[in-house]
Parts: C-alpha cells; sequence; structure tokens
C-alpha cells in the first residue's frame, strides 16, 4: 500500500491554504495525503462548504477517492487519481470565495487530460480572499505560455454576504516550466478596476474612491489608467485592484473591498498607501501572489523578493515540502527556489 502522507492542517497559518495546495501536489504527485486538525484553531473549526466545493468538484473531474468530506471535519483521507476535465456546475449556496476556489482548481486544469468548463456561482470579491480581478490580471498571466485555453466571463458579481456572483471559466493548459524569477524593475504605468453594486451609482462611491486613489498615487508621477464598472449584484459591494506594468519581471498588485461604515476616500487612500509600500520595500511579487507560487516555485525554481514574507508564504513551502523535494536559500530579501531533479 501506497504511504500516505501525514499533514498537520492546524500548523503556522493553520488555514485552508493548506488543504487547497495538498490536493494540487498530491493530483500532480500521485502522492495521498492524510490531513488533520483542519483550520484546528479558527472560530469555526474543519471544513468549510467552500472547501467541500473543492473536494466535489475534483470528484466530478477526476478519479480520486476521499474520505471525511463531511461539513466540519477535522479529517480528510485523500487518494489522488487521473484528472480526465469535463464540465461541472457548482453553487456554493453561499458568499464562499471562487478565487479560492480556483486556487485548487485552477492549478488542476494545468494537469487534465481535457479542458475544465466551470460555471461557479459564490462570492466574487469577499472577505478574506483575492478578488475575481486579482485573480484574472495578477495570477493568470504568470501561467500565459503554458495555458492552452483560457476565458472567464464574470456574468454577475457576489458580494457578502449573500454571494450569487456567477464567472463562467474554460480552463486548460500543460504543466511546464515557467520563468519565476522577479525581478525589482522601474514602473512604467498604473493599472485599476474599480467595480461595484449599481446602487452605489447615485453616491459617486467608485469616483470618489479612484479620485483619492489619484492623489496619492500623483507622488509616483506615474502615468495612471483606472477603470470604472458598475453591475448588478444580489448584494451591495465593491472592489478595487490596482496593478503595476514594470520594464522589467516584476510584479506588484494589491486589491480593496468596500467596508459599511468606511468613506470611500478612505479606502482609495488605502490601496494607494498599500501599492507604494511594496513598491518602496521592494517586494516583487506582491506577497498574495508570491504565496499563490510556492508550489511552482518548488517545482521549477524561481527567485523572488520577499522583505516581509507572510506566514500563508512559509506555510505553502511547509506543505509543498511534503509533496515535492526542494529547498529554500534565503539571501539578504530574496528568497531562491532550488528543485530537485
Amino acid at each position: 500500500m501506497k504511504e500516505v502522507r501525514e499533514i498537520d492542517g492546524s500548523y503556522l497559518e493553520g488555514g485552508g491554504q493548506i488543504l487547497r495546495i495538498s490536493l494540487f501536489l498530491s493530483l500532480l504527485t500521485n502522492k495521498s495525503f492524510h490531513i488533520y486538525n483542519i483550520r484546528k484553531g479558527r472560530p469555526k473549526p474543519g471544513l468549510k462548504n467552500q472547501h467541500l466545493h473543492i473536494i466535489k468538484c475534483l470528484k466530478e473531474i477526476s478519479d480520486i477517492k476521499v474520505d471525511g468530506d463531511r461539513l466540519n471535519s477535522l479529517e480528510v483521507f485523500f487518494y489522488p487519481g487521473k484528472v480526465k476535465g469535463g464540465k461541472v456546475k457548482i453553487d456554493f449556496k453561499t458568499a464562499g470565495s471562487i478565487p479560492l476556489f480556483l486556487q485548487t482548481i485552477f492549478p488542476v486544469s494545468l494537469i487534465s487530460e481535457k479542458p475544465l468548463y466551470l460555471e461557479i456561482i459564490g462570492g466574487t470579491d469577499v472577505p478574506g480572499a483575492p478578488t475575481i480581478d486579482y485573480f484574472r490580471v495578477n495570477i493568470v498571466p504568470v501561467f500565459e505560455k503554458i495555458l492552452n485555453e483560457f476565458s472567464i466571463f464574470i456574468e454577475r458579481r457576489g458580494y457578502y454576504p449573500k454571494g450569487g456572483g456567477i464567472v463562467k471559466i474554460k480552463l486548460h493548459g500543460k504543466l511546464d516550466q515557467i520563468d519565476l524569477n522577479f525581478d525589482d524593475s522601474k514602473l512604467k504605468k498604473i493599472k485599476g478596476i474599480l467595480t461595484g453594486s449599481e446602487v452605489l451609482k447615485k453616491r459617486n462611491v467608485l469616483e470618489r474612491m479612484r479620485d483619492a486613489s489619484f492623489k496619492k498615487l500623483k507622488e509616483l508621477n506615474i502615468p495612471l489608467e483606472i477603470e470604472i464598472n458598475y453591475e448588478s449584484s444580489l448584494s451591495p459591494g465593491c472592489s478595487y485592484v490596482l496593478w503595476g506594468i514594470f520594464e522589467g519581471k516584476r510584479r506588484l498588485c494589491v486589491d480593496i473591498l468596500g467596508k459599511r461604515g468606511v468613506p470611500s476616500e478612505v479606502l482609495g487612500e488605502e490601496i494607494s498607501e498599500k501599492f507604494i509600500k511594496y513598491l518602496r520595500r521592494g517586494d516583487s511579487p506582491d506577497p498574495n501572489l508570491a504565496d499563490h507560487l510556492v508550489p511552482f516555485l518548488a517545482l521549477f525554481g524561481g527567485e523572488v523578493i520577499q522583505p516581509e514574507p507572510t506566514k500563508h508564504f512559509e506555510t505553502a513551502i511547509w506543505v509543498s515540502k511534503k509533496f515535492l523535494n526542494f529547498d529554500v536559500k534565503k539571501e539578504n530579501q530574496k528568497y531562491i527556489f532550488i528543485p530537485h531533479r
């Protein structure tokens, strides 16, 4: 019988990220795992609805076996199988994060025999997760050269608490060597997308956020291009994603959600200050993207500049070592990933 890797789901960051990375790497390496203490330190420990839908989707597109996939379960046994692809419709029935769902399913599409056609109903822009625009403009482009097919249509935005966002997505690629060496090259341009519910239009919520953001970003003396879209949604909400265009291989992107009781002007200043902070600190890529890229850095190698690595980053390295053989060398603020071939 094959060895089953033991994974403590409460280690370091101790969230759903440990499960999401383990699922992908298990399918990639054909190594089974047992995860226990799932989200043990959280207010509501165990598997959440969104984690169960990831597993449900994997059951439909691959030959896997799973034990323990029940709501609030603290442990899961996962036995990988061939990823075949196909059409799947997933309805979270909550504002569960679609981008976090894709943190597993997107890389799985790179090892699938056939394309994945997904219709996902849930949260597109919700607390504690990247926004769908962050996924679209910052994560996907890293994999552009190995994507055979990719399209995404956001039919409706889904904000907390009702969710109800509808995303239709086609995914397929071939997992192969990608360049994951990031540098500290010069900023040429700043782009952004502001999206909000139609009910916010009469108060010019997005315009006020943009204008406050502009005032802060002007000190960089860089061309700015910000897009504004008001769209339908079941719950009122808004999101803002801001990213840089650089001369070299640097990547920097930040996002923010509207918060009840917080003026648009404050949010506009906050996201701009965050972008400027990472820019001047030297982050490349931004911390959230670095967290997402760890399994691929472990596979292919690469260099990231992380002056203040997050717990998610450290946790992703720890989980990846359960399945992959690699070293991480630190030189000042640079993390160098060296896979063992």
